[in-house]
């Protein structure tokens, strides 16, 4: 099919002139005004627009600059035509948007080129907008795939209570946490962050995800691994993988037994669980844990303390920290007003209210990252 080109200027000699030299390789429409080059456009749908700049009424630079300015016409190229020859029109032409300037009386040969030239740029910008439209939808369902992941329902009883938040920097997320019960007495559960975000980092989760064995069955019973024992198993088989671009893996690793209530955790390089109690200071639960997947033979240990009811435990990605704290730091012991009005709030309010606080975030567009927060109350 051939390309369409429409030509417009209110003299129409020059309408002919265009259209002899033009109606053999292009399907041709003409206007002799800017106002009914406008309405030319939305019917006939060219590739590129011949303007003439000094016609009657409305001039080319105002026409061209409402075809740009409307979406549903802003692809299309324009070549504006004029006897004008002086650096401040050309100038002109080029702020309202037109892709090429051509001088009259002009070289055929020279006007041919830059309309090949215009329709080969447009047709090239449509092909990498529809990539960049497939790849877009492609990033959406992968997101939809990856939330399919994340656990559908928390297991809250009468001692415990969940609740949970993820944004994603984009279409997918670095960040992967999961809550479950693994048997009658415990229940685990964890906050990972792969560095970076984007698609590498969402298919290194997902890896993440599956790579997590929270317990291991032993002549038919099943056996709970403690959290630095869990830790020490996913930092040795995330290492085998010999991954590619120094990819690393931070996380926080939590198993509570429901009876007790005696949480234990273990920590990789991953920001401090921050635990709030009463009217006391939230206190982080410091432990040392170098990052998963750096080393062969890392050691992990882990902690255990004593909740009780009132408490909540806060567990986060990097990515949620200039949403609590003032300071750009794991360990953030200089919280924001902002979130210190929101501790109080029972867990499902609290996490409501902090994934406002997420989304409000203003950050420069190098500094977004994916946010995560997992949070428990004891009842």
């Amino acid at each position: 099919m051939n390309k369409k080109i429409l030509i417009v200027d209110d003299d129409e000699i020059n309408v002919e002139i265009l259209k002899e030299l033009l109606e053999e390789k292009y399907a041709l429409a003409t206007a002799n005004s800017g106002q009914q080059c406008l309405e030319k456009i939305g019917k006939f749908k060219p590739d590129l627009v011949l303007l003439d700049i000094v016609m009657p009424g409305m001039d080319g630079y105002e026409t061209c600059r409402r075809i740009k300015s409307d979406p549903q016409s802003e692809t299309t190229h324009i070549i504006l035509i004029s006897s004008k020859t002086s650096v401040e029109s050309r100038l002109k032409g080029y702020e309202v948007g037109t892709d090429d300037y051509i001088v009259k009386p002009f070289d055929n040969d020279e006007l041919l080129a830059k309309i090949k030239v215009q329709i080969r740029l447009r047709d090239a910008i449509m092909n990498l907008a529809s990539l960049y439209a497939q790849l877009s939808e492609e990033l959406r369902l992968a997101g939809i795939v990856q939330m399919d992941f994340l656990p559908k329902k928390l297991p809250n009883c009468d001692k415990l209570h969940w609740a949970t938040f993820i944004l994603p920097a984009e279409c997918v997320s670095g960040d992967i946490y999961d809550v479950k019960r693994i048997d009658e007495q415990h229940v685990s559960f964890y906050v990972a962050d792969v560095v970076g975000h984007g698609m590498p980092a969402a298919l290194l989760s997902i890896f993440i995800k599956q790579t997590i064995a929270m317990y291991e069955d032993v002549e038919n019973n099943r056996c709970v691994l403690s959290p630095a024992e869990l830790m020490k198993n996913i930092n040795s088989r995330i290492y085998a993988q010999k991954l590619s671009g120094c990819q690393f893996i931070t996380c926080c690793y939590c198993l509570i037994n429901i009876n007790t209530l005696q949480l234990t955790y273990s920590r990789a390089g991953h920001p401090y669980p921050i635990l709030f109690r009463g009217k006391e200071q939230p206190q982080n639960l410091e432990i040392d844990g170098s990052l998963l997947g750096i080393l062969e033979e890392a050691e992990y240990s882990q902690r255990t303390i004593q909740l009780q009811p009132g408490d909540k435990l806060l567990l986060y990605s990097d990515g949620a920290i200039p949403c609590i704290s003032n300071s750009n730091d794991i360990t953030p012991i200089n919280l924001r007003d902002e979130f210190l009005e929101i501790i109080g709030c029972p867990i499902v309010e609290m996490m409501d209210k902090f994934s406002v606080l997420a989304e409000n975030q203003e950050m420069e567009p190098s500094e977004i990252d994916d946010v995560t927060a997992v949070g428990l109350e004891i009842l």
